[in-house]
């Protein structure tokens, strides 16, 4: 779902919400190769290395490498 649709020479573009849901999904789904699920593990390292924000969209234990960039609490 685009909350806030935007477009790029007149092409919407999703929301970086969106993304890192979709990825999430992804990224836990059991049905998928393993490669994937790690390269969508490393699309949401990405998402969180570039937008800090999007750290609080994902659930906390639920990968490692994420958790590692969290502000103590």
């Amino acid at each position: 779902m685009l909350f806030d649709a935007k477009f790029l020479a007149g092409l919407p573009v999703a929301a970086l919400e969106d993304l890192v849901q979709g990825k999430l999904w992804a990224a836990t789904d059991p049905a998928r190769r393993a490669s994937k699920r790690a390269k969508d593990e490393a699309d949401l390292v990405r998402f969180c290395e570039s937008h800090p924000r999007m750290l609080s969209t994902i659930p906390p234990g639920l990968f490692a490498r994420i958790d590692q960039r969290r502000q103590p609490a």
